[in-house]
């Protein structure tokens, strides 16, 4: 729960992972603003981690509010646009499994 919590409420980075956009995955509005063959999306993580519409109290660390939802970050209700939903993004498993050894390495040295 701390480490889910953690990444909620000061990301690492506040922009997250450029991702590359697949045919057929924006909407006509976004891809006539966009006029690259192949557009690089770039979210705002810290925004979305801190949007009082989807998190209550956003500003206040609060663990608790992870309590129950499993060790699996797929369980972890980050909001995306709706151009980007439709189930768990492909690398969701590999960071998963990172986000865990990172946590065991820390656990392990102190």
């Amino acid at each position: 729960m701390t480490i889910k919590e953690s990444d909620q409420w000061r990301p690492v980075s506040p922009w997250g992972v450029p991702h590359a956009v697949a045919e057929g995955r924006l909407n006509r509005t976004v891809s006539l603003l966009l006029s690259q063959s192949s557009p690089i999306i770039v979210l705002n993580a810290w925004g979305m981690h801190h949007d009082s519409k989807q998190w209550q109290e956003p500003q206040h660390f609060q663990p608790e509010r992870f309590a129950g939802l499993g060790v699996g970050l797929c369980r972890i209700r980050t909001p995306r646009p709706p151009e980007l939903r439709g189930g768990p993004a492909p690398g969701i498993h590999w960071a998963e499994r990172n986000w865990i050894i990172s946590v065991a390495k820390l656990l392990w040295a102190f």
